[in-house]
């Protein structure tokens, strides 16, 4: 979109006072802008310098909208799920800790190009990765050469699966002992992916398996983000034993302690969408590459709780091209947070979260912050949980990925 005919459109917001109800013409104007600007990314293929101007104007979008509606930004979240490992790559499951397929690595090599623009703060944000090898490969190829963060692993991002090829297996031995710690009483299906899966792989593969990993931090090293790996045992970043429920708690702790700088995630489809689904009722699949943001926001209305909200789009690294596309679903979602006043250990987050070096100009702490300890995280929790606090989903009325003209409304916090 022409610049000044964005920025026209921009001015077109009416700003919403103190005590004032949310502007739904402001609503429907920014889902015609966002419309548009998806519309336009999609149709510049090949043009990375005109891909990055429509992605730095989405994202102000964003922040121009929800300035208007009475809810400025807080920070800002991106989840981004690993590139391409299809069932053929994971061998239905039994390849452990499987990686992302060598097409899609070379594909990706020029999608850093334009990733900055997929965060509306690029100074210093914090990074979070999965312990898992092809998290580890796509964060080296997506992020970044000349960004400053701070970049730590946390196994509350691994994947959902109980199956090899979604767990953290660094060696021969560790999938044997793992195979014996499943119950076939409880999980037949499981033991019996463990079984098969020490059948046909053998200690050679994890050592190829190891060479992958320590190429993916050499990459992020040789960027110029001076990442060293003291994760060097086998064991250091072995995905511990948490629920998915658990693993959600883990991610909204992570968000509402993150400061106000960008938070970027990067992981795995079943956990983001689990998150998703609790949070926004968002029952949709990541795809691979698929970058979704989320904005913590404050009402000027109550000034009381934060609130988080999901844009009407995605963003997805093009396996085929490494280019960044978009997806318009014409639907936005909002909740509110409550917090509680009863805080959780610190130290049940901080034993979770694993230092995978030192991170992007900045020393990387066990508790996530360059050289500060965490702040004391509120217990945050998702409807239907019973321990500490509730998001509680505000009324929306959805769009429709098939209809996006449908226009999305939702009410009390934009």
């Amino acid at each position: 979109m022409q610049q000044n005919q964005f920025k026209d459109k921009l001015g077109q917001f009416k700003q919403v006072n103190k005590g004032e109800s949310p502007n739904d013409n402001n609503k429907e104007l920014y889902l015609n802008i966002i419309r548009d600007l998806i519309a336009e990314l999609d149709q510049a293929k090949g043009d990375i310098k005109e891909k990055n101007i429509i992605l730095a104007q989405i994202k102000e979008a964003d922040q121009k909208y929800l300035e208007a509606q009475g809810t400025p930004i807080i920070r800002h979240v991106l989840f981004t799920r690993h590139g391409l490992c299809s069932n053929n790559q994971k061998n239905y499951g039994l390849a452990p800790n499987s990686t992302v397929e060598e097409s899609a690595l070379q594909h990706m090599g020029k999608t850093d190009q334009s990733t900055s623009k997929l965060l509306s703060n690029a100074q210093a944000p914090t990074i979070v990765i999965s312990p898992m090898i092809r998290a580890l490969q796509t964060a080296a190829k997506i992020i970044p050469k000349n960004l400053q963060a701070n970049l730590s692993i946390d196994p509350a991002l691994s994947e959902n699966t109980n199956a090899p090829s979604g767990s953290d297996i660094r060696s021969y031995d560790q999938l044997i002992q793992m195979r014996k710690d499943t119950s076939f009483f409880t999980s037949p299906l499981q033991k019996i992916l463990f079984w098969l899966s020490t059948l046909f792989y053998s200690q050679s593969d994890f050592d190829n398996l190891k060479k992958k990993r320590d190429e993916a931090i050499d990459i992020l090293a040789i960027a110029g983000h001076g990442i060293t790996d003291e994760s060097k045992n086998e064991d250091a970043c072995r995905d511990v034993t948490l629920t998915g429920q658990q693993k959600i708690e883990k991610t909204n702790r992570l968000i509402h302690t993150a400061g106000n700088n960008d938070l970027w995630l990067i992981g795995h489809g079943k956990n983001f969408k689990a998150f998703f689904e609790a949070t926004f009722g968002n029952e949709s699949d990541f795809d691979y590459g698929e970058t979704r943001s989320v904005y913590t926001i404050q009402s000027i209305k109550d000034n009381v709780s934060p609130g988080l909200f999901s844009p009407p789009y995605t963003l997805v690294v093009n396996q085929e091209t490494g280019e960044i596309d978009g997806v318009y679903t014409g639907i936005t979602k909002g909740v509110k947070v409550a917090t509680s006043a009863t805080p959780l250990p610190q130290e049940d987050y901080q034993g979770s979260l694993t230092t995978l070096g030192r991170g992007l100009g900045g020393k990387i702490s066990p508790e996530g912050q360059p050289g500060n300890p965490l702040p004391q995280p509120n217990s945050v929790t998702m409807n239907g949980a019973t321990n500490g606090n509730a998001m509680e989903p505000v009324s929306v009325e959805e769009g429709s990925r098939t209809d996006p003209g449908k226009i999305a409304i939702h009410v009390n916090v934009i």
